[in-house]
């Protein structure tokens, strides 16, 4: 038996979105036009922003949200990205709207679960395998920024990341910033003006636990002994400016910093 080759959703060829019609969903390929293909990967990606931002924290699993995110497709196009929802434990509706004459427009509506996120994350890892990079690129710098060799600050995320994946970094607060506006902070389904459920009681309450856990966490991870690196610091200052050098600290640290990513990438 023939083993199927990956399909390159970033790039899909005809032949790969032919493939997955056939093999994967098991239905009668359709042959897509240039056009329709990039109808295709313009839907998948919205797809895929939408789900990685919504969250359905303390909500019922029965719980649902309809978005209206999809713009005007080609009929191939709708059906292929209807069998790819289908796929991801999700749904598609297209309603057409008249503009002039017998010229129709479709606006395309997503409805997901609060089991759709967890499948993916399961079963489709590999499709929300950009955040993976992100998060793996980021980790990698900065242990490898502390002085942690290559070998040991690789793998702790993703382990395969490959060649063409890798960015030309210059800097990584306005490289992880660019990233945010495209992969935005999940926010809960609640907060969608399009969400018409039933809010569980105290769910306000629970968020708010959740958040003051996280920002608890994170600051013992961060500051495990800060009564001793604050002496530190002041230790470190006083002899800066004994020395003369306190003005070229900060240059210093980032200028360390960006040659650093510079030697990491090149690797």
């Amino acid at each position: 038996m023939k083993v199927m080759e990956r399909v390159n959703w970033h790039s899909p060829s005809p032949e790969q979105l032919w493939l997955f019609n056939r093999r994967v969903l098991g239905r009668k390929p359709r042959r897509l036009s240039k056009q329709s293909i990039r109808q295709v990967q313009a839907a998948r990606k919205k797809f895929l922003h939408f789900v990685y931002r919504t969250n359905f924290d303390f909500m019922p699993k029965t719980t649902k949200l309809r978005v209206k995110i999809f713009d005007h497709m080609s009929q191939d196009a709708r059906i292929t990205i209807a069998r790819y929802l289908e796929s991801m434990r999700a749904t598609s509706n297209f309603e057409a709207h008249r503009r002039s004459g017998s010229q129709r427009i479709f606006q395309g509506f997503c409805t997901i679960t609060k089991s759709t996120k967890k499948y993916i994350l399961k079963h489709k890892a590999e499709e929300l395998r950009e955040v993976f990079v992100i998060g793996e690129l980021a980790l990698r710098f900065h242990f490898y920024f502390l002085g942690v060799s290559r070998c040991d600050a690789a793998g702790w995320i993703l382990d395969d990341v490959r060649s063409d994946e890798l960015q030309a970094i210059t800097d990584v607060a306005r490289y992880l910033t660019q990233k945010a506006k495209v992969w935005k902070v999940p926010k809960h389904c609640t907060s969608y003006r399009q969400f018409q459920g039933q809010k569980p009681n105290e769910l306000r309450l629970m968020l708010r636990q959740k958040i003051q856990t996280q920002a608890e966490g994170t600051k013992l991870a961060s500051f495990p002994n800060s009564n001793n690196q604050k002496s530190r610091k002041r230790r470190t200052k006083k002899k800066l400016i004994r020395s003369g050098k306190e003005g070229n600290r900060n240059d210093s640290i980032d200028h360390e910093h960006d040659q650093a990513l510079k030697d990491f990438l090149n690797e």
